[in-house]
């Protein structure tokens, strides 16, 4: 991600997309600019990039397991 210079302190929360509610881009938005459809943004995100739920855990998934 190109801050543009910026450097915000480690730990800083990021928000890549969201609902949009407060302004984040929606994974719409980046299908748009990426000449794709939003399922490609959202199901392209590797297992590297550890998820964070905010609101709960997802259906079927166990705390801790790294999804």
């Amino acid at each position: 991600v190109d801050l543009g210079g910026d450097e915000p302190p480690v730990g800083s929360e990021a928000v890549l997309f969201g609902p949009g509610d407060r302004g984040e881009p929606t994974a719409e938005d980046w299908a748009q600019a990426a000449g794709t459809i939003a399922y490609e943004i959202v199901t392209r995100i590797g297992t590297r990039v550890p998820r964070v739920y905010v609101n709960g855990e997802p259906s079927g998934q166990e705390p801790g397991d790294g999804n």
